[in-house]
């Protein structure tokens, strides 16, 4: 139980910390300022839009491996940097930043 609480307390932090982070970079770029509701928001769509995106590449990533007999490093490598270009993209553009 304490360490659900721990976790659940470390994600509240984490989310309060990536809104901090996204904020000062827009401020620091000079970019509008928008109200702390709607960068929450948009912070919370994105990260529910990503998960699915995740889990689509961990399948692909045992999908590689056990039928093209790809090396684990591959596996990993090539599912991993399509999601991480495609979700840097999509963070710019919902984050405004």
């Amino acid at each position: 139980m304490l360490e659900f609480i721990g976790r659940a307390l470390l994600g509240a932090l984490e989310f309060i910390l990536d809104l901090w982070l996204i904020r000062t970079v827009r401020r620091g770029r000079g970019r509008p300022s928008r109200h702390v509701a709607e960068d929450a928001a948009n912070l919370a769509l994105w990260e529910w839009l990503i998960l699915p995106i995740y889990a689509a590449a961990a399948v692909l990533a045992g999908f590689l491996m056990r039928a093209a007999g790809i090396p684990l490093f591959f596996c990993v490598a090539i599912p991993g940097v399509a999601v991480l270009i495609g979700a840097l993209r999509q963070f710019r553009k919902r984050m405004d930043l």
